[in-house]
């Protein structure tokens, strides 16, 4: 299961604070802390926005296609998924343990100032225009360099999906693979050429042949 949207964190600040890369939820929320009251720009401005991204658009925010899996919350843009035995389910329903943390970390985070209020209404520009303005800690996006800028990249790496603390390696919350989400292909079964058929789909997944169906060659 992979996801369409990446977490960048600030690794420049860590580093000006002498602290490590998160690798779980809580170490993530203890470094927006410190994002938050530490002054990691060191311009002695309470001006950091510890974590941020946009809600308003269908390039989301919200950590059911990006924090979700963390907490064993897999998700998709339709909240759906087929069980094992091959019934559809509505996810926040059958993982509802899941869904109940995810909603306590994210009120947990947001009634203590580390996520940006505005990243639920804020379009595109506005998201653009902090972290040109280089107070961003973290945030959510598919590249770095389009909230950033080609000059602010190098301080930011891509997190690995965050586990919960004590917890088995987290999932991630969509299922999508380069840029084909999806189960979108069917076989006919008059089909004459089913092996090289599947050839063909492998081949739209491969990561450098996406790119090229995105942008050209």
């Amino acid at each position: 299961i992979t996801t369409p949207a990446n977490l960048f964190i600030n690794k420049a600040w860590l580093d000006a604070l002498g602290l490590e890369i998160p690798e779980t939820t809580e170490e993530f929320y203890e470094v927006l802390q410190a994002f938050k009251e530490r002054d990691p720009n060191g311009n002695g401005k309470a001006d950091e926005i510890p974590f941020s991204g946009r809600d308003n658009h269908w390039w989301p925010f919200q950590s059911r296609h990006s924090l979700g899996g963390s907490f064993f919350f897999p998700m998709n843009f339709s909240n759906l998924k087929v069980n094992a035995a091959g019934k559809l389910e509505y996810v926040p329903f059958s993982e509802a343990e899941g869904f109940r943390r995810f909603v306590e970390y994210y009120q947990k985070l947001y009634q203590e100032g580390l996520v940006d209020p505005e990243a639920f209404t804020q379009g595109q520009a506005e998201l653009f225009a902090k972290g040109k303005a280089g107070v961003l800690g973290s945030f959510i996006s598919w590249f770095d360099e389009d909230v950033v800028g080609i000059e602010g990249i190098s301080d930011y790496v891509m997190l690995k999906p965050l586990s919960e603390p004590g917890g088995k390696s987290p999932q991630w919350p969509m299922n999508a693979t380069a840029f084909y989400q999806g189960a979108n292909v069917l076989l006919s079964t008059t089909n004459p050429y089913p092996a090289s058929t599947i050839r063909m789909i492998d081949m739209m997944y491969d990561p450098e042949f996406s790119w090229q169906i995105l942008l050209g060659p």
